[in-house]
């Protein structure tokens, strides 16, 4: 994503108070009225485009994505971007003045995907160097991939946050047709090291600059551990650059209002820490749900005034759930804003919001929205629980009916069942398999296992196989 493009949109601008908005002066984005905001977030849905849970008009706005121009079609669900705009009274609607998006790396699958957790939920391989980690539900897949046919050699774009230990959580992957070596261009992002004339390293990757534009390079000279982008063509671990640039993501000293998705890091207290990069101070923030604790690795969304670089939270909310959801749906409501699915023994019921992201992978409908979701639809949903304990849906994915799954806090857990959500299930000594948070068969029998769920109070995944008939097949914590 392209937070400098901020910085860009204000020179072009002609106006006092757009300047004012974006060098923390007050003032509105564009001079059009409302509230001045900067976010960075995934587009969750279409209505013009959905950004951490505001609803922005993209008419007249500039979109680019990798520096091009492009139109609104351009933009797709998943995609990483930074909206600069205004909000409206309401806040939950706002218009945009420019939208960028830029992924975080492109180029081929170089080792095969495999599943981290053992549970078929996650994908985890490399790209130029980059670990990359994709969720079954979390990711959205475009363009001739799939979570279930991605493997080695695939020529992919990948969207999403980088967390602490460099590893990108995607949100989007999209597939960029045959890979060619020297012909095909690749994308990276990194630390330039071991800086030698016109060449320098980012990781394992030998960068070529000879025939490069250096214009996007302070002075044109890429220096020892500066954070850059570079555009080029790959021939096995040497890049040879068209394009380097100085990659600077953090939108700036000071700004009336921001709104940054992402993944905390570099995590010492509530009132220092970092997410997507950007240095954050929670102390006074509220929180949603207001038992959130913060911690590296947590997706979040924060929300504030930037002052001398820092952003001063007032509300910090999460944003990947550890709740999920796996059954077919009994019914659904627009007006409510609900979703109720079906289970042996009972239903749950999720609720939809703002925040929301929909897609159907039965390729039926594009955008897919609540409205479209009819009873005996199979949905995978991924979800959070709010401040009253409420379950809210942030992906929701419709697919081929499964396994039916329920994941979240016991309510109760006696030997013999256990209860998530209202729905309960059966705990079949020799029939249920129950498992650690480390996958581990470490149970003697369902009384242990319940024993280790009330004392640790641990999330439980229930796995309901096909048949569907409230027996549990499979009882796992997890961490």
């Amino acid at each position: 994503m392209k937070l400098e493009n901020l910085l860009q949109q204000c020179i072009l601008a002609t106006t006092l108070t757009l300047l004012a908005a974006c060098g923390g002066g007050g003032g509105n984005v564009a001079g059009i009225g409302g509230t001045g905001i900067t976010a960075s977030g995934t587009i969750t849905g279409f209505g013009s485009i959905f950004v951490n849970g505001v609803e922005y008009e993209t008419g007249s706005a500039n979109i680019t994505a990798d520096d091009n121009i492009v139109g609104e079609n351009a933009l797709q669900l998943g995609m990483v971007v930074t909206v600069t705009g205004t909000l409206d009274a309401g806040g939950t609607t706002g218009t945009a003045t420019s939208v960028s998006f830029d992924d975080e790396v492109q180029g081929p699958v170089a080792t095969p995907p495999v599943d981290p957790t053992g549970d078929g939920q996650q994908l985890q391989f490399t790209v130029l160097g980059i670990t990359v980690l994709a969720d079954m539900t979390a990711t959205v897949f475009d363009d001739g991939v799939t979570f279930a046919s991605l493997m080695q050699g695939d020529f992919i774009e990948v969207s999403g946050f980088v967390d602490q230990a460099g590893v990108l959580h995607a949100t989007r992957i999209e597939g960029k047709g045959m890979f060619t070596a020297g012909v095909s261009e690749v994308e990276l992002k990194g630390v330039a090291a071991n800086v030698v004339g016109n060449t320098f390293d980012i990781g394992s990757f030998d960068v070529n600059t000879v025939a490069a534009d250096l214009s996007g390079v302070p002075g044109g000279v890429v220096i020892m551990g500066m954070q850059v982008e570079v555009k080029g063509t790959l021939t096995g671990t040497t890049i040879a650059a068209s394009e380097v640039k100085q990659n600077d993501d953090l939108p700036g000293a000071n700004l009336n209002k921001a709104s940054i998705e992402g993944i905390v890091s570099d995590f010492t207290n509530n009132s220092s820490f970092k997410v997507a990069g950007q240095p954050v101070d929670a102390s006074a923030a509220t929180f949603d749900p207001p038992t959130l604790l913060l911690a590296n690795g947590m997706e979040v969304e924060v929300e504030g005034p930037i002052v001398n670089g820092t952003l001063e939270a007032i509300r910090v909310e999460a944003r990947a759930g550890d709740v999920k959801l796996d059954a077919l749906v009994q019914s659904a409501s627009v007006v409510a804003g609900s979703i109720t699915l079906q289970y042996a023994t009972g239903t749950a019921t999720v609720l939809v919001d703002n925040q929301t992201s929909l897609r159907d992978d039965l390729g039926v409908f594009d955008p897919y929205t609540l409205a479209d979701i009819t009873a005996t639809d199979y949905l995978e949903i991924q979800a959070s629980l709010d401040g009253g304990g409420n379950i809210v849906a942030t992906e929701i994915r419709r697919d081929n009916p499964d396994d039916d799954i329920l994941q979240g806090p016991s309510s109760n857990c006696d030997g013999t069942s256990i209860t998530l959500f209202g729905v309960s299930f059966s705990l079949v000594n020799g029939t249920t398999v129950f498992e650690n948070e480390n996958d581990q068969q470490v149970y003697a029998d369902a009384a242990a296992f319940c024993a280790d769920v009330n004392a640790r109070g641990l999330f439980v995944k229930i796995k309901d196989n096909s048949i569907a008939n409230g027996i549990a097949d499979e009882a796992e914590l997890e961490d």
